[in-house]
């Protein structure tokens, strides 16, 4: 049983023991055990950064909201794979709790579980934590906090904050959210510095590559940033604010949803994981839609790790496809759309 089921399955059944008026969940993904919960609920809210879940959230009928508000008597929290975002997520939670309320988060084993529990009983002596499905549950009520002092502090660590080096925005749970990811940066050595007209920065996450580019280039009419997730356009959008190039920002699904076009250029560095697991046709799908989006004789330019199938995929759909250059296990590939 994967650990937001797990989560949702207990939920609802303490549920049934002690009704709760109101229930927010944080990160909320979609599980066919969310619905037997939400059936109980008088009265609940979902949170969620992340497109695609949204997506699958509304589909099913549950709107989602991007922060938590007003107070509630349970909320459930899906841990992110970053501890420091979890513990932020906390944090906030504690904020919208009542005084009776209780907290209860699950996660895998493989994911941390062990290290997440040993910081919730710094927090908390009256933590309660069982195991099943290799999975672990852990949940506390608001009124058995005994050290306060803590929550500011993951407030502050997992805070949006201006990196020194870089000059980027950035913050725990991003993509590379520390220091500009490898390839990211082998792929900016190898994009020309003429490049004009509108163009897509495609999965932006904190606008490393889009910062870049304005600064070297002085024709682009209009820039896309694009990215499932929500945090990262926010941070995007304070790393660029001081730069005139007309900007706009996308929270899109870039596998599944329209991205902007006819463009004359596009850069990428798609994911090929969703949350732990990895996700080769997530990368597929998006490089399809891209080329999609490009004007005819339209460029991309992409960094792949060297392993990941792409080349076929990006030959069917351009007129010309070739690897640059292949570096420290990633390969730069350019392609022009027919």
């Amino acid at each position: 049983m994967p650990a937001a089921s797990l989560l949702y399955a207990t939920a609802s059944e303490r549920l049934r023991q002690h009704p709760p008026q109101r229930i927010g969940i944080m990160h909320a993904l979609p599980r066919p055990e969310l619905d037997a919960l939400l059936a109980q609920a008088p009265e609940y809210r979902l949170q969620q950064y992340f497109r695609d879940f949204a997506l699958a959230l509304n589909h099913s009928g549950y709107p989602c909201h991007h922060q938590l508000d007003g107070q509630f008597d349970l909320i459930l929290i899906n841990p992110s794979k970053n501890r420091r975002q979890t513990l932020g997520w906390i944090a906030t939670a504690l904020q919208h709790i009542r005084p009776s309320g209780r907290i209860m988060l699950c996660l895998a084993n493989k994911h941390g579980a062990k290290g997440l529990e040993s910081r919730l009983r710094a927090l908390t002596g009256q933590l309660i934590s069982f195991s099943k499905s290799k999975c672990r549950c852990m949940y506390f009520s608001c009124g058995d906090i005994d050290h306060a002092e803590l929550i500011p502090q993951w407030q502050e660590q997992a805070a949006m904050r201006q990196l020194a080096e870089s000059g980027l925005y950035s913050m725990p749970g991003l993509f590379s959210w520390e220091n500009p990811d490898p390839g990211s940066q082998l792929l900016l050595e190898h994009i020309p510095d003429v490049l004009r007209g509108t163009g897509m920065d495609l999965c932006c996450g904190n606008g490393f590559l889009a910062k870049a580019i304005i600064r070297q280039a002085s024709g682009i009419r209009q820039l896309h940033l694009v990215d499932h997730d929500r945090l990262a356009l926010d941070c995007a959008r304070a790393t660029l604010c001081e730069y005139p190039v007309p900007y706009v920002l996308h929270w899109l699904d870039a596998s599944s949803e329209v991205l902007p076009q006819p463009l004359d250029w596009i850069v990428c560095n798609p994911p090929f994981h969703r949350q732990q697991e990895q996700n080769i046709e997530l990368g597929q799908a998006i490089i399809q839609q891209a080329c999609a989006s490009l004007k005819h004789g339209g460029h991309i330019w992409m960094v792949a790790n060297r392993k990941l199938p792409y080349e076929k995929i990006l030959g069917q759909r351009l007129a010309k496809v070739d690897i640059i250059i292949q570096q420290q296990g990633y390969k730069i590939i350019h392609g022009v759309r027919r």
